[in-house]
């Protein structure tokens, strides 16, 4: 067997050729060489993988893991067994391709047996655990089975190409091998010579494949790569309408296929899926994760991608009115929820799931906010209200909480009942639909809606809130009081199911007390880690202290470090272990069946720019509905550990957004563009000085913008930020700095002269009259013509004194006539030199303010 491995942009990774002996194994980096390989007959079985540790996968170079082009070639040989030669050329090793890639095409020409063929097999698999001899340990079908490997025919030379229907999803490494029923005197000759990256074909130019429409970058290379990580495994899930897995394979227990297409979409639609190597299938759970991460950095057609996924839950909203599901969405969306319909064998209702009815309406609404696609969302808004009041009856009349009678989730254990991760999602469910109802057609009265939601969350925390541990219960049963579930507490926080901002802090407080070395691990899924449900932990962290990242951005750094380090490098795996192992509670014994590049796993992507390097954008979802601003930015700078950040994306509707901060001994600066007449809100960070000054802000940090100081700012509640409203009638820069103590401030900072920025501070401007002014701060030219005026006019002033002098001396007493006198023409030219002076300087600041676009009100 042979196995190759790619270099630091993925692709195949994996050669594997298998003979009948093991008396040769080669592990090997090759570079621009090239093999032939001479195979024998070999006897293999499949085998079963325990729980197993992953050891360092190959790491990648350069923090953005897209290819440069869909050709892709391998880079390496991992390792070989069996009897083969190498030497002529066959296998090309030459440029280091996409890792995990998503592939469609192989063309493998030159076949030569010399005797009876089988055929070529080729095996599949994106971990190295489940490399073997046999080829086909990767389980992609469901998780009972093994997928086997694939036969390629061997009984006519020339080149094959492996049909689309084949395609794998998401695979590190490929394992070339002979079957057992090949003669023991067969062998082949053949040369591997290209792989197709098929991931988002939306993307019609190839060179662009890395050139994503969002970006992060910071002085912590971890925090780069694990967004980076996000994104890539975003790319691989999105992905044709007509390439989803083929379940039919399930009742034969064996074999596989990606041939199915989603109800309402075509090959040329596509969507953003839960796995890319297996089920390959819209979620509408999933949308709550990725839809935020594609938002800052894979923006293509609008967010078309998510729309698509949406349409494909929504078309399979049971319309029956006779029916116990009516007005219910599918658990999964099509084709997959198709086949729940159709497949009774499966054995449990999955073509129905109360979170899952929640996550769908929401899905739609999120998108509208971000969007604003009106006419496309308002197509399907009668069936969100269908969706809503089909909940309904499940409302319990005694405690006004949602009782879940349709109970598959995420994979956690224990939903159903009154249960706090149901009703959280409920509640905001009903509060955001309530919201956008007037904007849709339909005399709806959401009065209903918002009360149902006002109890629920008063009776979550009536019932459901234990005091001693700082966090909520999973449900109202006896054994749900014993849970303290992650996802349902995140959950509350995130959907403001608390009643004040300390109970926030205790449930983040509460939740970190139970993170290890691993991550996060799951209490309603005792024993593993789901960076799904830590992924809405992170948002939570995030949220229950603001503009304090420092907790979130340990979690991610120990959760998605490990995750990359373990078992991709480059991907955000599904689940795994609590000891750190690969293995996932929801599949049982098949560790085989874990995706290692899950969408809904990418929650760092989204929050890394909008809580550390600060930008939200999108009114309604991460910019609250009673903000004035369309956007806000709050640079996450306090307990970060970061001496910059970069960040910036293409919103929806062509709203271009760039922000950048930088802390550097007690100064803070930073700079935003934004879209063109859209009012916005910056909170400055406060850096606290240490020496005293007569002005008792100066001690406290200084606030400039434009070099231009902004006397007594507003604060916020927290008193750790100034806060700014601003409007900008033009794309432009907006750049703002704070110094502690006296320190002068930079000065030389300006926008474009053609800008227009209004700056309401709620604050006073700079006034020299202002008995606290640094006259550190005037500008040279100032200075020089102040000084000037004062000399000139001065002499200008003894000179008429002297006249005085003269005068006084002959008609009175020229002592006291004289001085009087003079000292009047002194003062007034004296005072005549100062207005010049403050003249002077107010024109040099309005032709600041003119030049820098400021106005300050």
């Amino acid at each position: 067997m042979i196995i190759g491995e790619t270099g630091s942009k993925g692709g195949t990774e994996l050669l594997g050729i298998a003979g009948n002996a093991y008396d040769e194994v080669l592990v090997a980096r090759m570079q621009q060489r090239r093999w032939e390989c001479s195979i024998q007959k070999e006897q293999m079985q499949p085998r079963r993988g325990k729980r197993p540790r992953l050891k360092l996968a190959p790491e990648r170079h350069g923090p953005n893991f897209s290819p440069s082009s869909r050709t892709l070639q391998p880079a390496s040989i991992y390792q070989t067994t069996g009897n083969l030669v190498a030497g002529q050329p066959t296998i090309n090793l030459l440029s280091a391709t996409c890792t995990g890639s998503t592939c469609s095409g192989y063309d493998l020409p030159a076949f030569n047996c010399t005797g009876e063929c089988q055929g070529l097999r080729l095996g599949y698999t994106e971990s190295p655990v489940f490399v073997d001899d046999w080829g086909g340990t990767d389980w992609t079908t469901w998780y009972t089975f093994p997928d086997g490997p694939l036969y390629l025919p061997l009984d006519q030379l020339g080149s094959y190409t492996v049909p689309d229907r084949w395609a794998r999803g998401s695979f590190r490494y490929l394992t070339l091998s002979l079957g057992p029923d090949t003669s023991s005197n067969t062998s082949v000759e053949f040369s591997f010579t290209s792989l197709r990256f098929t991931a988002a074909p939306n993307i019609e130019d190839e060179s662009e494949i890395g050139a994503y429409t969002g970006y992060f970058e910071s002085s912590d290379d971890l925090l780069n790569k694990i967004w980076n990580a996000g994104v890539y495994t975003l790319q691989l899930n999105t992905m044709s309408a007509n390439t989803s897995l083929n379940i039919s394979y399930f009742l034969d227990g064996n074999g596989w296929a990606n041939d199915w297409t989603s109800t309402s979409l075509n090959s040329t639609d596509v969507f953003i899926a839960d796995g890319a190597k297996r089920n390959r299938n819209p979620w509408s759970a999933d949308f709550s994760i990725f839809f935020r991460s594609a938002l800052v950095s894979q923006n293509y057609g609008n967010m078309r991608a998510a729309r698509n996924g949406i349409q494909a839950n929504f078309v399979l909203q049971d319309q029956n009115a006779s029916s116990e599901t009516y007005g219910y969405f599918p658990y999964a969306g099509s084709p997959l929820g198709d086949a729940f319909l159709s497949i009774p064998e499966l054995g449990f209702p999955l073509y129905s799931s109360d979170t899952y009815q929640c996550w769908a309406i929401l899905s739609l609404m999120e998108y509208f906010l971000a969007t604003g696609d009106h006419e496309w969302v308002e197509k399907y808004w009668p069936q969100v209200v269908l969706g809503i009041n089909a909940t309904f009856p499940f409302v319990n009349p005694a405690t006004g909480l949602f009782n879940g009678t349709r109970t598959v989730d995420w994979g956690r254990d224990g939903q159903g009942g009154e249960n706090l991760g149901l009703n959280a999602i409920y509640y905001h469910t009903l509060m955001i639909a309530a919201m956008l109802a007037p904007h849709f057609q339909g005399d709806v009265d959401t009065t209903n809606w918002t009360s149902t939601a006002v109890r629920a969350k008063q009776s979550l925390n009536d019932l459901l809130w234990d005091e001693k541990a700082g966090l909520f219960k999973d449900n109202t049963t006896t054994a749900g009081a014993q849970v303290h579930p992650q996802d349902g507490n995140s959950f509350a926080v995130r959907y403001n199911l608390t009643l004040s901002s300390d109970q926030n802090v205790r449930i983040a407080d509460a939740l970190s007390q139970r993170w290890t070395s691993f991550g996060a691990p799951s209490a309603e899924l005792r024993g593993y880690i789901s960076p799904f449900a830590t992924s809405h932990e992170v948002f939570a962290q995030f949220d229950a202290r603001p503009g304090e990242p420092g907790p979130a951005l340990d979690l991610i750094r120990t959760q998605w470090g490990f995750m990359l380090h373990e078992f991709s490098n480059e991907t955000c795996i599904e689940g795994y272990g609590a000891d750190g192992s690969l293995a996932y509670g929801f599949y049982g014994d098949a560790p085989a069946f874990i995706s290692l590049a899950h969408a809904f796993s990418t929650g760092p992507t989204y929050a890394l720019p909008t809580y550390v390097a600060g930008l939200r954008t999108v009114k309604g979802m991460d910019v609250r509905e009673d903000e004035e601003s369309n956007w806000v930015w709050v640079p996450g700078v306090f307990g970060s550990g970061l001496s910059w950040v970069k960040s910036g994306y293409q919103a929806p509707n062509e709203r271009g957004f760039d922000v950048e901060w930088m802390v550097d001994e007690k100064k803070f600066s930073g700079s935003i563009t934004t879209p063109a007449e859209e009012r916005g809100t910056i909170y400055v960070p406060i850096l606290e000085g240490e020496g005293e000054s007569e002005c008792k802000e100066h001690s406290a940090g200084r606030l400039f913008v434009n070099g231009i100081e902004i006397r007594s700012p507003a604060r916020d509640g927290s008193g750790n930020y100034f806060r700014l409203d601003v409007l900008f009638s033009g794309i432009y820069l907006l750049l703002v700095r704070v110094t502690a103590g006296d320190e002068a401030p930079i000065r030389n900072l300006h926008p474009p002269p053609d800008s227009s920025l209004e700056v309401a501070h709620h604050g006073e401007a700079t006034r020299i009259r202002d008995e606290c002014m640094d006259m550190s701060e005037l500008t040279e030219p100032s200075i020089v013509v102040s000084v000037f005026a004062i000399v000139i006019l001065s002499t200008i002033g003894a000179l008429f004194k002297s006249h005085s002098h003269t005068m006084m001396g002959s008609t009175g007493d020229p002592e006291d006539g004289g001085a009087v006198a003079g000292a009047v023409f002194g003062a007034v030219f004296i005072y005549i030199g100062f207005f010049v002076f403050c003249g002077f300087q107010a024109l040099l600041h309005y032709r600041e303010s003119r030049r820098g676009a400021i106005s300050l009100s």
